[in-house]
Parts: structure tokens; C-alpha cells; sequence
């Protein structure tokens, strides 16, 4: 039995008895999986559920529960029934119980644990059903690591042609740009001969039709 008082290292107690549920641990994702299925058979309502520490501990209120980060069933379930004690099929099966001890830790919580871990350990599908939600959520975070890989992959592959393509297009815009001022240099340089050509043309054409005169003279 269970002590009657949390100053009698309840907890302690607690979790050498229900050590199994204390060594389940669940991902923040899964625990609302878990605690619809205690709401639905104990007919009350889902509570909300809030995440603080890393410390496997919470806390109950009359709206809500608070978990610690990546819980264990154990901590799940003893919250819970601080949660149910008052409502719903639990308060029927404990109805006529005298408590002993505190309020909050007494007998009539001990028995509602009790129950609680019962059936949670006549249903040992639970664990076969989060196995294989494990299964097929990491199976696809596993298909998403795979599909990112190879959209990375991918990426860096034509990243890679595009830096390559952009270098190219650099390096033959600056030979353009070279050629083209090559292009500058020779059109003044041929556009001068062809002037200076243009004029010695034009004198010796003059020296020509002087000679050609002399010649009919003579």
C-alpha cells in the first residue's frame, strides 16, 4: 500500500509500484493520443494540456493538466486522476470510499489510481498502437529527411550549374567588352590611314593630271 501522506515519500512509493508506466516515455505529440483514450472510457472531458521542464513532473487542475516535456505513461496517468478523481465513471466505482490521509495523496486517490493503471495495463495494445505510431511518423520524417536530401541535392547541383553558367557568361561579356575596345582602337587607327591613304590619293592623282599635261605639250 501506497503511504498516506506525500511527507511519507509518496512519490517514491508510487513509482517503484507503477515503475513499468514510469519507464514508458512519450513524445508532447503522443500524449494527447493516450489521454483521449482515459477521457473517452472514463467519459470526461479532454483536458488541456500544457508543457513546462524536463523534470517528469505536473500538476492538475480542475481544466487542465501541466506535463513536464516528453513524459512518462506515469506521470500521464497519476495527473490524470488527480484530474478525474471527482468525475465521471471513477467517482461511481470509489463512491462510499472513506479517505485516509491527505486530501491529495490519500486513499481514495490511491484507489483512484489503482483503477486507472488497471486498466490502462489490461489494454496493452496501447503499446503496440504508439509502436507503430512511431513507426509511421518516423517513417516519414525518415521519407522527409530523404525527400529534403535530395531537393538539397538537387538545389546544390543546379546552384552549382548556375554559378558555373553566370562565370561563363561573365567571362564572355568581358571579352566583349575587350574586343569591342579593340575594335575602337583599330577603327580610329584605319579610319586615320584610310584618310592619310584618301589624300595621297588624291595628290598623286593631281601629280598625275600635271604630268599627263606637260606630256600633251611636249
Amino acid at each position: 500500500m501506497l503511504a498516506s501522506r506525500a511527507t511519507d515519500n509518496y512519490y517514491a512509493e508510487e513509482r517503484k509500484i507503477y515503475k513499468y508506466a514510469y519507464n514508458i516515455y512519450l513524445r508532447n505529440s503522443e500524449v494527447p493520443f493516450i489521454l483521449k483514450k482515459l477521457c473517452r472510457h472514463y467519459k470526461v472531458r479532454v483536458p488541456r494540456v500544457r508543457y513546462w521542464g524536463h523534470r517528469d513532473s505536473g500538476s492538475a487542475g480542475w481544466d487542465g493538466l501541466r506535463l513536464s516535456n516528453l513524459p512518462s505513461i506515469g506521470l500521464l496517468i497519476h495527473e490524470f486522476g488527480h484530474y478525474a478523481k471527482d468525475k465521471g465513471d471513477i467517482e461511481k466505482i470509489l463512491r462510499g470510499c472513506v479517505n485516509k490521509g491527505t486530501s491529495h495523496h490519500g486513499t481514495l486517490f490511491q484507489a483512484t489510481l489503482n483503477q486507472v493503471h488497471s486498466w490502462a495495463m489490461s489494454n496493452n495494445y496501447w503499446n503496440e498502437q504508439l509502436q507503430n505510431r512511431r513507426e509511421r511518423k518516423d517513417n516519414k520524417i525518415s521519407q522527409e529527411i530523404r525527400e529534403n536530401k535530395e531537393a538539397l541535392r538537387m538545389e546544390n547541383i543546379l546552384g552549382t550549374k548556375i554559378e558555373k553558367t553566370k562565370k561563363k557568361i561573365y567571362k564572355k561579356e568581358e571579352s566583349i567588352k575587350k574586343y569591342n575596345k579593340r575594335l575602337e582602337y583599330y577603327q580610329k587607327l584605319y579610319a586615320t590611314k584610310t584618310k592619310n591613304a584618301r589624300r595621297s590619293i588624291g595628290s598623286l592623282k593631281g601629280a598625275l593630271t600635271k604630268y599627263e599635261k606637260e606630256l600633251d605639250i611636249h
